[in-house]
C-alpha cells in the first residue's frame, strides 16, 4: 500500500509547484457567501436528487447480475473494478 503513495509523493515533488502566498492562504470566503450561492446551491440538490439514483441503480445491477446466475465472486470483481474505475 505504501508504494504508489510514495510514487504520487515523488510525482508531486518534481513538480515544482509553488508555495502559496500569504493572501491565498488566508483567502477565501465565508461559509455563508459560499452556501447562498446558486451552483452552490445547484450542487447540493443535485447531489442529493442523484446519489439514491446512483444507488438504486448500482443495487440493480448487483442483483441483476447475481440472476443472471454469475457466481459471487465475479459479481464482486464487477462491482471492484466499477469502483476502480470511478
Amino acid at each position: 500500500m505504501a508504494a504508489p503513495r510514495l510514487r504520487c509523493a515523488l510525482v508531486l515533488d518534481g513538480l515544482g509547484l509553488p508555495e502559496p502566498t500569504f493572501a491565498e492562504k488566508a483567502g477565501g470566503s465565508p461559509i455563508c457567501v459560499v452556501l447562498r450561492k446558486p451552483r452552490f446551491i445547484t450542487a447540493v440538490i443535485c447531489g442529493v436528487v442523484f446519489y439514491p439514483i446512483m444507488n438504486s441503480l448500482m443495487m440493480a445491477a448487483l442483483l441483476e447480475m447475481r440472476l443472471c446466475v454469475l457466481l459471487q465472486d465475479a459479481v464482486n470483481l464487477g462491482l471492484k473494478w466499477h469502483v476502480l474505475a470511478m
